[in-house]
C-alpha cells in the first residue's frame, strides 16, 4: 500500500472517529435543545423560533404496538419475503456498497 493510500485510511479513521463523538454530543444535546424551543414556542404563542439563519421546529414520532394477529402477519410477511429472495423470484430493486471497519483481532488500540 502507498503512503497515500495509507495517508487516506487514515484520514477515513480519523473523521469517522471525530463523527461519532460528534453525534453523541449531538445525543446529549437534543433532549435540552428540545425542551427549550418548545419553552420558546409556548412563550412566544406558536410563534416559529428563527436563530442564525435556521427555523427550529418541535416534531412528534408516533410510535404503535400492534396486536398480536399484526405482529403475526409481519414476521410471515419476512418470511415470504426471504423465501422469494432464495428462491429468485423477487426481483433486485437497488444495491449500493459501503465500506465496512472492524478492528481486527490481532490488533490492540
Amino acid at each position: 500500500m502507498t503512503a497515500e493510500q495509507q495517508l487516506l485510511l487514515l484520514r477515513y479513521l480519523d473523521v469517522k472517529s471525530k463523527m461519532s463523538e460528534l453525534e453523541e454530543e449531538l445525543e446529549r444535546l437534543k433532549p435540552a435543545v428540545f425542551d427549550l424551543v418548545d419553552d420558546l414556542l409556548h412563550e412566544n404563542s406558536g410563534k416559529p423560533v428563527d436563530y442564525n439563519g435556521f427555523t427550529f421546529q418541535v416534531q412528534y414520532r408516533t410510535v404503535y404496538r400492534y396486536s398480536s394477529a399484526v405482529s403475526e402477519l409481519e414476521q410471515r410477511l419476512k418470511e415470504l419475503k426471504k423465501q422469494e429472495e432464495s428462491k429468485g423470484t423477487a426481483q433486485l430493486k437497488s444495491q449500493s456498497g459501503f465500506v465496512r471497519v472492524v478492528p481486527t483481532k490481532h490488533h490492540q488500540p
